[in-house]
């Protein structure tokens, strides 16, 4: 199962594995503006209807546990709230970003 996890060290940090590269697309990582990255790649894998997975750390301190519970719910009725109107406008929630837990975001695709 390909995946992507996302956390905190000392700044923001990734790792993404993919277990189908599609070849006939490869692989492309180079500069992005001034001191930024870009990395871009097909993973055939990720083809089955299953979706994706995302796994969300719950943060350590207390403030930030509340504001991500607020964030989380807020989300939650923003979804029911387009669920019917036939639009895919996003949903979007904050996490507080956590040194020393380079797992905290996890997104599989099956």
């Amino acid at each position: 199962m390909s995946s992507a996890e996302i956390g905190g060290d000392s700044s923001v940090q990734w790792t993404i594995i993919a277990d189908k590269i599609r070849q006939t697309t490869p692989p492309e990582h180079a500069a992005h503006g001034n001191g930024g990255w870009r990395h871009f790649g097909i993973d055939d894998a990720g083809t089955r209807a299953d979706g994706f997975s995302i796994r969300l750390k719950m943060p350590r301190a207390q403030a930030d546990r509340d504001a991500f519970v607020d964030s989380l719910i807020k989300a939650c009725a923003d979804a029911q709230a387009l669920k019917t109107d036939g639009s895919q406008q996003p949903v979007f929630l904050t996490l507080p970003i956590e040194s020393g837990s380079v797992d905290q975001i996890t997104i599989k695709w099956h």
